[in-house]
Formats: structure tokens, sequence, C-alpha cells
């Protein structure tokens, strides 16, 4: 399958696992999903060596039992998780996919999670030369970068390699003008080089999903037959140059929204854009970590901190400053639940900032909760 035959919306495999208590449970909803998700006409499944059990999802629902010319399968090596400590580990991620996945190639292989203090590994590991190898091979038909970088960086690697095909951004409408993320200055840069980008994130981690009730008043009184996700989908779906649209869909009803969303709803008008400013300005008044829970930090950490623990715990004491008072225990099992490592552990190496693409402050979180509860 080639790019001119990739469907506007793709399916995001990260998150499957978070709403899935088996593996056993993964697949069975994954047939459901992925099926319909195809009889839609979509076609571009996302996953990568660090998703749980994604691939191995995807090799039981899509490629035992779908034709392989029917699906578009992008996945990724990832040099700087705490497993890998060697450019022989790191290389070795290949073969482990095609394995998982079981296949003799992928439609596309990604160099992944790039960020300006990681982007050394892909100097010191020949990362650039190693995709493109495996596409004069045959074992890929394209290559790209999953990039969570800055915009001068970003120009930097598409000028020295020209050679990629896809580039992946977060784009949603509440990073378009972050500072941290620059969302629009990243993409003007995959525009210049005439790259196809992939999006992720198009609701920040679900973060856009749900949102406060006066700013889905303002959504409603416009159009009470929209979600939230919708208008989030709408705004990356009016951008020119868009191949795909990733989202990590975990429900039929997210699918359908989606589906809806991408194939039968027009782009946005600019009175739209409007109404999605204002609602834009109103969420960057909350005082909220922003954290989408993809748990990158934790994949760093060397002491095994339930970093993504923290953070629930954090948010919910902005939120509810008192709520601990009478659950420390869920404090606890948070952490726990996320990590064998505590707050205190934390030795400050920064490892986790390093890797987090939301460029969050994870430190000053983690001494937050240390402080507060002594743990």
């Amino acid at each position: 399958m080639d790019l001119n035959n990739i469907g506007k919306l793709g399916y995001g495999a990260m998150r499957l696992s978070s709403v899935c208590s088996s593996f056993e449970e993964e697949i069975k909803l994954a047939e459901t999903l992925f099926d319909t998700f195809l009889k839609e006409g979509f076609n571009y499944f996302d996953t990568s060596r660090i998703y749980g059990h994604s691939e191995d999802v995807l090799r039981e629902v899509l490629v035992k039992r779908h034709n392989r010319e029917d699906f578009f399968i992008t996945t990724k090596v990832n040099p700087w998780v705490d497993s890998v400590h060697s450019k022989e580990e790191a290389l070795s991620q290949f073969s482990d996919s095609l394995k998982h996945l079981g296949l003799d190639y992928v439609d596309c292989y990604m160099i992944h999670g790039i960020q300006d203090k990681t982007y050394h590994f892909c100097e010191d590991y020949d990362l650039f030369n190693f995709i493109e190898d495996k596409k004069k091979q045959g074992l890929t038909k394209y290559t790209g970068i999953s990039w969570h970088g800055s915009p001068q960086l970003l120009d930097k690697v598409l000028t020295q390699h020209p050679e990629l095909d896809i580039v992946q951004l977060q784009i949603n409408y509440f990073d378009w003008s972050s500072d941290d993320i620059m969302s629009k200055e990243c993409y003007d840069v995959a525009r210049k080089h005439n790259k196809p980008i992939v999006v992720m994130e198009p609701n920040k981690g679900g973060r856009l999903s749900v949102i406060r009730e006066d700013c889905e008043d303002i959504f409603r009184e416009y159009d009470p037959y929209s979600s939230p996700t919708s208008w989030s989908m709408r705004f990356v779906k009016t951008l020119p140059g868009i191949l795909c649209i990733l989202s990590g869909m975990g429900s039929a009803k997210e699918l359908y929204d989606n589906i809806i969303s991408i194939k039968y709803k027009d782009d946005l008008s600019q009175d739209e854009m409007s109404v999605l400013k204002k609602v834009c300005d109103k969420l960057k008044s909350d005082e909220e970590s922003q954290c989408t829970k993809c748990c990158y930090c934790q994949r760093v950490c060397p002491e095994h901190i339930g970093i993504s623990g923290v953070m629930v715990i954090a948010e919910n004491l902005n939120k509810f400053p008192n709520y601990y008072d009478d659950h420390f225990d869920s404090a606890l099992s948070q952490i726990k639940n996320n990590g064998t490592g505590y707050p205190k552990d934390c030795i400050k190496c920064g490892k986790c900032e390093e890797v987090c693409p939301q460029h969050l402050k994870i430190r000053n979180f983690v001494k937050l909760i240390s402080d507060t509860f002594d743990i």
C-alpha cells in the first residue's frame, strides 16, 4: 500500500492496554474496533515496541485475519528507553518488531519520540542510515521520524535527511501556539520540506475530549451535536498537508465519533475557528500539568518511580486540595500501580524531563508529592 491510499483517520494502538485488563481482552476489543475501522475505509495503524502488547495485538487481529494489502502498519525504533544500553540493543528492535507483528516487512519504520536532548542517540547509533538500509532491503516501504523536539532541530534534520518520507508531529488546537510544544512552528518546517504529516495527540491524550463544563457549553451553544473530540479532530483535518490523524480509540463510541468527524463533517469555518480559540484561551487558564499519561518518563527513570501516578496525584491536589486527607492509601496505590520506586527515591537526574513530549517540569511534581506525603 502506498501513501496515496492512506485513510485520513489512523489508529493509534498505544493506549489499548490502558482500557483492558488482559491480553485476551485487548484482542477481543481490537477485533470489534479494527474491523469497523477497516470497513469504514481507514487503514493506518501506529504502534511501537514500547506500547505494551500493541504489536502482538496487531498480529492477532490484523495480520492473521486480514489481507496484507488492506492495512498499513508503522512501528518504531526507541533508542532512549531504559532497556536499551547499546547500539546493538537499539537496532535489534527491528527484528523484534517483525517477530511480534508476524510480518516480513513493515509499511513504515520511524525513529521514535525524538527530542533535542535525546537526538544524540540518532547519531550515536547511526539510526538514519539504519532505517534507510531497511528501506533499501525492502523491509520497510517508508521511513520517518516521530518528533517532539524544536522546529530548529527539525529543520536541520530534514535538510540533512531529505530521504525521510514522513514526519509525525504532535498537533492540536491547544498546543498550536504553545511556546513549549511549538506545534505550528514544527508543522511549518515539515510543510517547507514538503513532507507528509502524520498527526499524533490531536486530543492531547484525551485531555481535549473531556474538558471544563463552561468550555463544553461554548461548543454546544454553537453546535449542540458535535463533541469536544470532534472539534479537535476537525481542527487538524482543516490543516493542509496532513496525511493521517492518529487517535487512540478505546471504545466504539470514540471510534464512531472520529469516523463521523473525519469522514462526514466539513473543515472548520472561520467562525468555528473563532469559537475554538475562545475555548482554547479558557482552557489555558487552568493550572493543570497537561500530562497525557504516555508513561515515557517511566521508561527512562533509573529508580522506576511511578511517575504517572505522581502526576495523577498532583492534578487531584490542584483540583481538590484536601482530597488526600482521607484518601492517603489512594495516593500510595497510584504510585505503586505505576512503578516500584517512590518520589523520595528521585535522584534528580532529569531523564524523565528529557523524554517528556509535553516538556513538563516533572521533577517539581515529584518533589511536591514527596514533600506533601513524605513518601
